[in-house]
């Protein structure tokens, strides 16, 4: 069995909590790629899979998700917190 799933993404920097929401990308993964979400049809997505996120944000390090979704978990709440990259590694 599988249901409909709602994704909501947000993001803030991990020593402020400043919001970065409007400056992350978020991407899924879809046919071993890289898709950002405004370009994925977000109806689409079924529970009782695994979905892989990532959030990306300049001058922060990328941060990771997979996750299995049973088939009862209609909605999904990413929050990544992000955090600086250092000088050595911009």
């Amino acid at each position: 069995a599988s249901r409909n799933l709602t994704i909501h993404f947000a993001s803030q920097d991990n020593a402020t909590g400043e919001d970065l929401t409007d400056k992350t990308v978020f991407k899924l993964q879809s046919g071993g790629k890289w898709v950002d979400v405004k370009k994925v049809n977000m109806k689409n997505l079924k529970t009782g899979t695994v979905h892989k996120i990532l959030a990306s944000a300049d001058g922060y390090e990328d941060e990771y998700f997979s996750l299995r979704i049973d088939w009862y978990q209609d909605e999904l709440f990413i929050n990544g917190s992000l955090r600086k990259k250092t000088e050595e590694k911009k």
